[in-house]
């Protein structure tokens, strides 16, 4: 993600987004993956097959985009 930042020309000097943004992206996406469901949080993955394994999946998506937008959306009105 720094480097995609740095290859746009995107002015972001201490990588506030790679850091932030992208990592905890990836982090809300991982649970869709790798979710194991005997470790009793109630998630299952993609690689662990089952029930509701895709509906996970949307659900993550959705709630980082929503989480985007809502940061987003604050950033701009105190900016």
């Amino acid at each position: 993600a720094s480097m995609l930042v740095q290859k746009l020309q995107i002015d972001d000097v201490v990588d506030a987004f790679a850091v932030h943004g992208a990592t905890g992206f990836w982090g809300l996406m991982a649970l869709a993956f790798f979710g194991n469901p005997a470790d009793g949080l109630g998630a299952n993955g993609i690689l662990y097959g089952g029930e509701g394994c895709g509906a996970r999946f949307g659900t993550q998506l959705v709630s980082g985009i929503l989480i985007a937008a809502w940061a987003g959306l604050l950033s701009a009105i105190v900016f």
